[in-house]
């Protein structure tokens, strides 16, 4: 009967769809509210003797209950609703019982016992909080000030830590979830209900999402992160950052971040595309009703790094927010010992590429205003110095310059880090450009100025990986350093210059700029400076890449020697891969892993987070492991790199495709040929995603691609498998047409396989 009734208009039997759904779910509702099959007051469930119901949630009611055994006290006793017991629903309550036992933490309301009521629906007895008031309330019942705000709150970062530590991410922290008692005249807070939370890593519990059966996206939206009123399955720890960020905001302010708009009946998407869109007010300038000696001192204790704390934490993006609850928490330390945060306000690159995302049309017209604003700061700013130096005392006037310059770098810098973290750098570039051809003119009779910022630019376009154009400063600079006539800063250029050519060009490239540098260091008597070392390093890479492993092993091992006496020098920190390169070259395996494993242990040495070097170091090791025949540790290693790079650079991890590349090794090695496929082709688009402006990498990808394709078809064919041989061929041919300048084919290699196989084909 159904297969004949005809399909309604899509907004029609979307209609009639939502509301049956609605009907179910309230005539499901009226039904458990109104039945008798409920608990009452006085039924005994186990050892529990129940008092009165304190409320209820979507799936499980919670009671006030006496424990009668092993020990007599009251506890609050959460027992699945009737109805409920369904497989998805029973695995979330379980779910949120066992997350609850991993925590051991006095502001986590623990788990006394579990059990099930005689009709068999699952319960656990929870630690009670009595009397407990949300955060928000008791704060302001109680008068607190900002100080004692914040030391309370500091106790729930630690808490939430806790929780994140033991793999577990709350998802709907907001007030109520936070309640505060008083013991022996001091706040307490406790952090109750994990009913929605989400175990990470390595935990093993049931992963649910955070939708209900009716669709509803379940928490509040109000202090929901971006990330979570979108749907994303992609919640982290940063999630519960940015939902403590709104519950600060609130203490401080006595309202949320959007309280002033009309969201109260919004959709999630609505609520996200707010929280993305707008910027909150700082809540300085959001006072509550008190008197004008009170606003006076909230405001000085608010204004400044207060704000600065809580507007990071409420970063719509969340690579933007602290990295974790601990970092948090410990930058509200720091205010309240008066000590530096370390949490920064965005800087005018971010501010602006946001304000491009909100005004598009608008900025088409006022780009050039705004270029034009950069620039001219940059310049006027460098002219105001040497200007000043001339009237000043020089060593005093040198420090401001540098001061000055020194700024303009870290800024530039940490734009040039926007491409690994993910962001659009179009902003960036043609400011760079403009810049580039302004100071061209505008110092061209200020070389010592000039060279600072085109070295400032051209290691700016070397992190974009723009190599081409990091060439053109280098090449400038090293005009402007020949007429200086400073041979430090000549060498440093030259080996800077030296370092792009070879990133650009491979095989040979910077073999000049390294061989020049040396020399003028030896010259000049400073054959045992870092530099020297430097170039040392550079010279055996590009020696090694040219085949050349006997000449460039001397260097290395002079350079690895240097690193090992000034293992923090930045000149040096290629020195130990080199080193381990020219080892692999020349067979000598073990010794070239023993290098590597030095060098990334170095680098996770005394830091909190993993250095971003250690990935390439590891997939340098696996790589040694595949020349070894070693697939298992190679895959190991390999895998720990990849989320290593997923960690630390999400989407954009500048290893990526070399470490997929080796990961289709390994499985040539297990005799996988479909999944070696596979991942060649993954790492073809991660190639093409991450270098669309290095052609040499993505050939070195397609490259690869087509060796692995050739021989598999050759490989097909010598054991008679020629219908495979000819799929492989034919998508050979595929990619050779998609992508010609990544996968270039040669044709009379091509004709002469497609004709063995024809030949075979017509012998069987």
């Amino acid at each position: 009967m159904q297969a004949s009734v005809p399909r309604m208009g899509g907004d029609l039997e979307s209609d009639v769809d939502d509301i049956l759904r609605d009907f179910d779910a309230k005539a499901e509702e009226v039904y458990l509210r109104d039945s008798d099959f409920g608990e009452k007051p006085g039924e005994v469930l186990g050892h529990f003797t129940l008092q009165e119901c304190l409320g209820e949630g979507g799936f499980g009611s919670v009671w006030l209950a006496t424990q009668e055994k092993p020990i007599r006290r009251e506890v609050a006793l959460k027992i699945l609703k009737m109805g409920m017991d369904t497989k998805e629903v029973l695995a979330r309550f379980e779910q949120e019982r066992q997350m609850l036992a991993l925590m051991d933490h006095p502001g986590i309301s623990k788990v006394l016992d579990a059990g099930a009521t005689p009709s068999g629906r699952p319960f656990f007895a929870m630690e009670l909080v009595k009397g407990g008031r949300a955060i928000t309330q008791f704060c302001q019942e109680n008068d607190l000030d900002t100080g004692e705000k914040l030391e309370l709150f500091a106790f729930v970062c630690e808490a939430i830590q806790h929780a994140h530590r033991k793999g577990v991410i709350h998802r709907d922290l907001k007030p109520g979830n936070i309640l505060i008692t008083t013991v022996n005249g001091k706040p307490e807070a406790k952090v109750i209900d994990f009913g929605i939370s989400k175990a990470t890593g390595e935990n093993e519990l049931t992963n649910l999402t955070l939708v209900t059966r009716t669709d509803r996206l379940m928490g509040t939206p109000a202090y929901m992160s971006p990330e979570q009123l979108s749907g994303s399955r992609d919640v982290d720890t940063r999630s519960d950052v940015y939902s403590l960020g709104v519950i600060l905001y609130e203490l401080l302010t006595g309202t949320t971040p959007f309280a002033d708009t009309k969201t109260a009946d919004a959709e999630p998407g609505e609520w996200a595309r707010l929280v993305r869109e707008r910027t909150p007010r700082k809540p300085s300038t959001l006072l509550g009703k008190k008197t004008a000696q009170q606003d006076r001192e909230i405001d000085s204790q608010l204004s400044g790094d207060l704000d600065i704390i809580v507007l990071k934490t409420l970063e719509p993006e969340r690579a933007q927010r602290y990295g974790s609850v601990d970092e948090m928490a410990a930058d509200l330390q720091r205010y309240l010992n008066k000590e530096p945060i370390l949490a920064r306000p965005r800087s005018s690159w971010y501010v602006a590429k946001r304000f491009t995302q909100r005004n598009k049309a608008a900025v088409v017209g006022g780009a050039g205003i705004l270029l034009a604003l950069v620039v001219g700061l940059i310049v006027s700013s460098i002219l105001f110095v040497q200007e000043r130096e001339s009237r000043r005392l020089a060593d005093l006037e040198a420090e401001r310059s540098e001061q000055i310059v020194g700024i303009l770098r870290r800024t530039f810098e940490s734009a040039g880090n926007s491409k690994a973290k993910g962001r659009d750098t179009t902003i960036l570039q043609d400011i760079l450009a403009e810049t580039s051809d302004d100071i061209a003119t505008d110092l061209a009779d200020k070389p010592e100025i000039e060279a600072e910022i085109r070295s400032i630019i051209g290691r700016t376009y070397y992190d974009l990986d723009e190599y081409g154009k990091s060439i053109e400063q280098w090449e400038r600079l090293v005009e402007i350093q020949r007429e200086l006539g400073d041979p430090g800063q000549l060498a440093e250029a030259l080996l800077e210059l030296g370092e792009a050519l070879q990133r650009e060009g491979g095989s040979g490239n910077g073999e000049a700029q390294a061989r020049e540098a040396m020399a003028v260091l030896k010259e000049a008597g400073l054959s045992h400076t870092s530099l020297w070392h430097w170039g040392s390093g550079l010279l055996a890479w590009v020696l090694g890449k040219s085949d050349r492993e006997e000449e460039a092993l001397p260097l290395a091992e002079e350079a690895f020697g240097a690193w090992r006496e000034s293992p923090d020098d930045p000149h040096l920190k290629d020195v130990p891969n080199a080193y381990a390169f020219c080892l692999r070259r020349l067979g000598r395996l073990e010794e070239s892993i023993s290098v590597l494993r030095e060098y990334v242990e170095h680098l996770s040495h005394d830091q909190e987070k993993p250095d971003p070097e250690s990935v390439l170091m590891l997939a340098n090791i696996g790589s040694t492991f595949i020349q070894m025949k070693k697939p298992e540790e190679a895959s190991r290693v390999l895998t720990e790199a990849y989320d290593l790079g997923r960690e630390l650079f999400h989407d954009r991890n500048p290893s990526e495709d070399y470490i997929l590349m080796t990961l289709a090794q390994v499985a040539q090695q297990k005799g996988d040929l479909s999944e070696e496929r596979r991942i060649m082709r993954d790492a073809m688009a991660s190639s093409r995603r991450l270098y669309p402006a290095v052609p040499r990498f993505r050939r070195e990808t397609g490259g690869a691609m087509v060796k692995v394709l050739f021989r598999q078809a050759e490989e097909a064919m010598e054991k008679g498998k020629h219908a495979e041989a000819g799929e492989r061929l034919a998508e050979l041919e595929r990619l050779a047409a998609e992508y010609p300048e990544d996968c270039k084919v040669e044709a009379d290699q091509l004709a002469e396989v497609k004709a063995e196989l024809e030949k075979a084909m017509a012998a069987q």
